[in-house]
């Protein structure tokens, strides 16, 4: 329990600079973009096209990165942590579940007319900004509901990365997939005898991945799902990497977006935030309850921290940029990335207020 509760803590204050560091980028970025304007902007993401575009490069390379250390985490959650056992792990799975669906039916239900494709924005949680926000605003905060918001978080980037596979893909070609699970295969064998060869093979699984027409983040998760040597050590290795570059430059090429006014799209940032800020605690909240009345887990917060740690979960952000880039093209995508932001902003302001009561019991103690 105490090298779980030292985890968690890690975890949360890992990711207070990279936040802060992550804002820098984004305002920046649509600082210039404003300020260059389109055709240049399209000339930057554009550039190295006749290879594999910049663009490119960031999303389908670089953010796999973001997801192995992400399987990593959930390795660790599986085997050591708070997922170890089916009857621990039902419970922030259901709600993990229940907490993306809910805020995209919501989505679904109010968006205006086109913009409901981009039904996969307001599912996912930014764990990374969740736990910049607990480690500002939530000191003092009691172990179980940190430890609880760690494991929806990661379930709810592997569940992103299920979505993602199962409606974003291409024709799918099984002989490239083949190649893949033959050097995932390749990859398991030799990280356990011998790390610097795995590295290699991880590369050339990720260049077969690429023609299979499944999107090469979900390789990420997968490498770090059956990573088994030193598991805590190649994610310090690879955590800064994936926090300070992986995802920034992911959120540079996706936020390079000249804004007007034309982009204020008034229904769409309501649908996103009300997804964002009475879905997703909701969801998460309806999950936790389903789960505890079926299987009256040990140790089960009360309801209030449930939806407490579901206002804070309503931070997303990357991967709904992922998600926009897969599902819209401009002017809703545009809009839809104004909306990110906007909402984004909200769920901060009302996880924050969300946690304070939960913050005064616990110094009352």
């Amino acid at each position: 329990m105490a090298q779980d509760r030292r985890w968690v803590q890690r975890l949360i204050d890992e990711e207070r600079a990279p936040a802060v560091w992550m804002t820098i980028v984004a305002v920046a970025t649509m600082g210039w973009a404003n300020i260059v304007g389109a055709h240049t902007v399209h000339a930057v993401q554009r550039f190295g096209a006749s290879v594999m575009p910049l663009e490119a490069v960031v999303s389908e390379g670089l953010l796999v990165v973001f997801f192995f250390v992400a399987g990593l985490e959930l390795r660790h959650e599986l085997t050591h942590g708070s997922l170890n056992t089916l009857r621990a792990a039902a419970l922030p799975v259901i709600a993990a579940a229940l907490g993306m669906l809910t805020p995209a039916l919501i989505f679904v239900a109010t968006a205006p007319a086109g913009a409901s494709a981009a039904w996969g924005v307001p599912m996912a949680t930014d764990l990374p900004l969740a736990l910049a926000l607990l480690a500002i605003a939530g000191r003092g905060l009691p172990t179980e509901f940190r430890a609880f918001l760690l494991s929806l978080a990661i379930v709810d980037d592997a569940l992103s990365i299920l979505v993602v596979a199962a409606v974003f893909g291409s024709a799918l070609s099984l002989p490239w997939l083949g190649a893949t699970a033959l050097l995932v295969l390749a990859y398991m064998v030799a990280e356990r005898r011998s790390g610097w060869v795995s590295g290699p093979i991880a590369v050339l699984a990720w260049l077969a991945m690429l023609r299979t027409g499944i999107h090469p983040t979900v390789l990420g998760v997968v490498l770090g799902l059956v990573t088994t040597r030193s598991t805590d050590a190649i994610r310090e290795r690879w955590q800064p990497f994936s926090a300070y570059i992986a995802v920034p430059a992911f959120v540079a090429v996706s936020l390079a977006i000249p804004v007007g006014a034309e982009d204020v799209n008034g229904p769409l940032i309501g649908s996103l935030v009300a997804a964002r800020v009475v879905g997703k605690p909701l969801g998460i909240w309806l999950g936790a309850s389903v789960a505890k009345a079926l299987l009256r887990p040990r140790g089960a917060m009360p309801g209030r921290m449930y939806a407490a740690a579901g206002s804070v979960a309503g931070l997303g952000f990357s991967v709904s940029l992922l998600f926009a880039d897969l599902s819209l093209h401009d002017p809703l995508l545009a809009q839809t990335k104004l909306a990110v932001i906007l909402a984004l902003l909200a769920a901060a302001v009302v996880g924050s207020l969300a946690i304070r009561p939960l913050r005064r019991e616990a110094r009352g103690r």
